[in-house]
């Protein structure tokens, strides 16, 4: 009878797992899962005593962490306790940025806590966007508390690079040369565009030399989605060796970050030869690259852009007129300063082109740069006149709000005069101008008759045929 007892004890420990295999599984276990092995390991005797020494001695750093954060647990329950159970406070809740404040206040519970903040990080359920009340919801903030105050810290970072990106900028921060080689196997592991952009950023902030990283940076910025990361981390590096490539993606929608790295790599002066350069090559594709590239800068240099694109819009090929008008009319509204010559000559001329959308778009850039503290020039009034009698209906709408730009203190007369001879569109805002226009003109005849004095033909021809109108009647 004893000796069945004692096999059966026997037996019964061979069957339970060991706090070595315990330990094992807990360390690679699924978030779900891990709660409850937890539980069960601190539940074991002699487990306080292998976790300090697994903490000191086991092989990995994650092990090392992981260990580290249950002993933690066993000396200091309450405070486990209180960080498994964080949530912000009602005050940073009602700030006007509650996610940050949220943010603020986790970093500031975990403190002092790189083992617990590495298990939450590595105990986290893998959500699309965890709620920022929950400690998930700022893997930023965790991932600093990990990087502070351990021998550790470099090594867990790396542990958790494959699955927070964010991982990447504190290994930069750490040891900038060291993080260079985690961070591009990361790369290469990594699918997901967002992630990636990610890491770029934190390959940006090494400033490191090596020349597999600028080549890896430079074959970057032709992958979808990495343009804008691969050029700023390339301008952090000052890669001269980079500027062609660069110079040849400023037609391309992430032309704004181009720039910038032109000018952090070359400066400003060498950017804009380099453009001027492609403005007046014999290639089209260089030319609309140039026409994209003029929109942007300061408005110190606005009249060089200006004319620049002026020429631009006569160009041979249309897509290069037709960005060429698109650039002129941004320059225009971010630096508003009037026509030059160059640019009325050519806006003026697109306004009459064959094409429909290289005319809307001059209409556009005219009701922009036409000053609107003074009523516009004779040549250009004319040209806003035949543009809002023409056939182009659409046109003649989009126009039709801006020409008291271009007529002043005589605007309401010319809406009324353009109303009675059926050129405004009975779709808004063209009732709501003539309504507006009629109210404080009720008797507009004098001021119609009137504006046959301006030495605009157009002008008066509209005038005649509306005396003939009211003859008529």
């Amino acid at each position: 009878m004893h000796g069945l007892t004692l096999l059966l004890l026997l037996a019964a420990a061979a069957s339970t797992p060991s706090l070595d295999a315990r330990f094992a599984e807990l360390c690679g276990a699924s978030p779900d899962r891990y709660p409850g092995l937890r539980a069960e390991l601190l539940g074991q005797a002699g487990v306080a005593a292998f976790l300090q020494a697994r903490a000191a001695e086991a092989k990995t750093a994650h092990e090392r962490a992981i260990a580290g954060a249950l002993v933690r647990r066993l000396r200091a329950p309450g405070l486990a306790r209180s960080l498994d159970h964080w949530a912000p406070s009602q005050r940073a809740l009602a700030r006007h940025a509650p996610e940050h404040a949220a943010g603020v206040e986790l970093g500031r519970v975990f403190a002092g806590e790189p083992d617990l903040a590495y298990e939450r990080l590595f105990a986290a359920p893998a959500t699309k966007r965890p709620s920022y009340e929950t400690p998930a919801g700022h893997p930023s903030r965790l991932l600093a508390v990990v990087a502070s105050g351990h021998e550790d810290a470099f090594a867990r970072l790396e542990a958790l690079l494959p699955r927070y990106q964010d991982a990447a900028y504190e290994l930069a921060n750490l040891d900038p040369a060291r993080a260079v080689t985690p961070i591009l196997a990361a790369m290469a592991r990594e699918q997901n565009p967002d992630k990636k952009a990610a890491h770029i950023w934190a390959l940006g902030m090494t400033r490191s030399r090596r020349a597999d990283v600028r080549a890896e940076l430079r074959r970057l910025l032709h992958e979808e989605g990495t343009v804008a990361q691969a050029a700023e981390a390339l301008a952090k590096l000052r890669d001269r060796g980079a500027v062609e490539e660069l110079v040849s993606l400023l037609g391309s929608n992430e032309r704004s970050w181009v720039f910038e790295a032109l000018d952090s790599i070359v400066g400003p002066a060498e950017r804009g030869r380099r453009i001027d350069a492609l403005a007046t090559s014999p290639k089209a594709d260089f030319r609309l690259r140039a026409a994209c590239a003029l929109e942007m800068g300061n408005a110190h240099d606005y009249t060089r852009r200006a004319d620049a694109l002026a020429a631009l819009a006569g160009d041979r090929d249309p897509a290069v007129r037709l960005r060429a008008l698109r650039s002129l009319w941004g320059v225009a509204g971010d630096h508003a300063a009037g026509f030059s010559p160059r640019v009325e000559a050519a806006v003026l001329r697109a306004l009459d082109s064959q094409d429909t959308e290289e005319r809307r778009l001059a209409a556009n850039v005219l009701a922009t740069l036409v000053p609107g503290h003074r009523p516009a020039r004779p040549v250009v009034q004319s040209a806003a006149l035949r543009a809002v009698t023409g056939t182009d209906k659409e046109l003649a709408e989009n126009l039709l709000p801006s020409l008291d730009r271009f007529f002043g203190e005589s605007t309401p007369a010319v809406l009324i005069l353009l109303d009675d001879l059926g050129y405004v569109s009975r779709k808004w805002p063209g009732p709501d101008l003539v309504a507006k226009a009629r109210a404080r003109l009720p008797e507009p005849g004098r001021s119609i008759r009137a504006l046959a004095s301006k030495p605009i033909p157009q002008l008066r021809e509209l005038v005649q045929t509306w005396r003939q109108t009211r003859t008529a009647d």
